[in-house]
């Protein structure tokens, strides 16, 4: 079996789960939810403990020295876990004993079920108010010492939901922020809740281009390249949002060899912050699931923003990211 084709197997065995960290289970009492584990060898999950049974703490402490580095549950229970988390969040990220990689991870399993119903509906009010929360949450978070970006990128979502894609690259973006020396708080809020804001454009597409597979036809690649002129337009009425941030959505896929869009303007027109997200974004992009292939490996994720460095992306931008990772 070829490497790609056992990649795909392993996404499709996990397409109806959701990896938990350890952590969460120490915080939200009385789950009533099943726990899976996969280990190397197994072709599903293997279940743990079952909705029926209340997991005490000294089944939690078994599964703890088990190892595992993550729990899964259904993505039915994954929904219920989210909103019971989110009741709790602030105290957990409080909690100065838990790492900032895991705080992150619970900071984004406990609003992936707002953010995904409030984007699908198609709720845009309150999907700005929201996404200006978790975007300053975010930032704040990531800003209190330094952060492991291989572990982090261990313990995040890499599925293909809008919440898994928008907060991994608001968490993405506030670190390269930082490793190139933006450091004003301010503007480290305005990067993650612009991140947030990225994927708006996708709401006025046509129903069923982004889902659909195969090779797009001229007209059909067309349509999906205006998702950043048409994220423009409707956020641009919003107050609160400033021009670095309407320019970070608008140019973020624009190429700094001229090839990109909506306008194919060259990297010195191309405002930083968009550089910024075009890196990132197309990381996770990479490395994570979509429907028409499996998730790329870390290290194949970073080939790829080396590969296209000097074309597609900022070369100093892609080489502090890249050394974001080797420094761990």
């Amino acid at each position: 079996m070829s490497l790609t084709a056992v990649r795909a197997s392993v996404a499709q065995a996990l397409e109806n789960y959701r990896p938990i960290p350890l952590v969460a289970f120490r915080i939200v009492d009385s789950l009533g939810i099943n726990l899976y584990c996969l280990r190397e060898n197994d072709e599903k999950p293997r279940l743990l403990c079952g909705e029926r049974h209340t997991q005490t703490k000294e089944q939690l402490a078994e599964i703890c020295d088990c190892e595992y580095e993550t729990l899964l549950v259904s993505r039915q229970d994954f929904l219920h876990l989210s909103k019971k988390l989110a009741s709790c969040l602030d105290r957990a990220l409080a909690d100065e004993t838990i790492p900032l990689e895991e705080r992150f991870s619970l900071l984004q399993i406990a609003y992936a079920a707002e953010l995904e119903h409030l984007f699908r509906q198609a709720y845009l009010e309150k999907y700005y108010v929201l996404a200006q929360e978790v975007g300053k949450k975010i930032s704040s978070l990531l800003q209190q010492g330094e952060v492991s970006v291989e572990k982090l990128f261990s313990l995040l979502h890499h599925n293909s939901c809008h919440y898994a894609h928008v907060t991994n690259v608001a968490g993405y973006a506030v670190v390269l922020a930082r490793a190139l020396e933006i450091a004003s708080p301010e503007e480290l809020d305005r990067i993650a809740e612009a991140c947030l804001l990225c994927e708006v454009g996708n709401l006025y597409l046509p129903e069923g281009l982004l889902s659909q597979k195969g090779r797009l036809s001229p007209h059909e690649r067309e349509e999906l390249n205006r998702a950043p002129l048409l994220a423009y337009e409707v956020l641009c009425e919003k107050e609160g949002i400033d021009f670095s941030q309407l320019m970070m959505i608008y140019q973020r896929r624009e190429r700094v060899d001229g090839t990109g869009y909506p306008v194919r303007i060259l990297g010195e027109e191309i405002h930083p912050w968009a550089k910024l997200l075009s890196v990132v974004d197309a990381f996770d992009a990479v490395t994570s699931d979509r429907d028409y292939r499996p998730a790329a490996p870390l290290q194949e994720g970073l080939m790829y923003l080396t590969q296209n460095a000097n074309t597609h992306f900022e070369p100093e931008m892609v080489l502090c990211w890249i050394s974001a990772f080797q420094l761990q």
